[in-house]
């Protein structure tokens, strides 16, 4: 329940901010539409380059790339751009990113909570 009370806190204040200044909440809505119309298309010609995908990778190293969390966030980015909305990799890569992130917020409000403490 601590860490819940830290990680309210801690988004009250900032988000407060950024209510309160319109330019910081112009920049707040305008920044994911900008990063997806500049760079969307450039990662789309980048997931198609030959040997980006990871395909021709030694065994051992295909080992480790299997147990990295970041490889099921890729995958679904790939499957994304390639218009594959329902594909299995896009479930394993939300849960991936989730996972992580409950992760760090958990981590962060523990540090949070002994720094104040």
């Amino acid at each position: 329940m601590r860490m819940l009370r830290d990680t309210w806190i801690v988004f009250r204040r900032y988000f407060g901010r950024t209510l309160t200044s319109p330019l910081y909440m112009g920049v707040s809505l305008a920044q994911p539409v900008l990063y997806l119309v500049l760079f969307a298309p450039l990662l789309k010609s980048v997931a198609s380059v030959p040997g980006f995908p990871g395909g021709g990778a030694p065994s051992w190293l295909q080992a480790v790339a299997d147990v990295n969390p970041v490889l099921y966030a890729v995958e679904a980015q790939r499957t994304l751009f390639a218009n594959h909305l329902a594909d299995a990799s896009v479930f394993r890569g939300f849960l991936a990113v989730g996972v992580l992130a409950l992760a760090a917020a958990w981590a962060s409000a523990r540090s949070f909570g002994r720094a104040v403490a």
